[in-house]
């Protein structure tokens, strides 16, 4: 249990994650790595990242770390307005620290 003062802590961000069970609204995967931009929570505002792929995996790099980053949640991809797809969140790097640097894989769904 991390507690901190703030919504915008360095502790609660994420810079990265690695989903899981892709789904492509085209059927197809796009080519890698992806240039998109993601959004992992409802209403959030679309955030650029680079999505690599790993076998069945996907990780998903972004240019500003995130906040709340949640295992067993979905990233949703985007090209402009155009939704490309989306995956399940396996598990997100560990918060950044104090400084805003990122640490080692954190967090992972049951």
């Amino acid at each position: 249990l991390v507690v901190v003062q703030g919504n915008d802590h360095p502790r609660l961000l994420s810079p990265e994650l690695e989903a899981g069970d892709p789904h492509w609204i085209s059927g197809n995967p796009p080519g890698f790595p992806l240039s998109c931009r993601a959004r992992v929570r409802h209403r959030q505002a679309l955030q650029a990242c680079t999505v690599t792929q790993d076998k069945d995996r996907l990780r998903v790099r972004f240019e500003h770390p995130q906040r709340g980053i949640a295992a067993g949640q979905f990233v949703v991809f985007y090209e402009d307005d155009t939704c490309l797809g989306g995956a399940t969140i396996l598990n997100s790097s560990t918060p950044c620290d104090d400084q805003g640097r990122s640490g080692e894989k954190g967090t992972r769904a049951a």
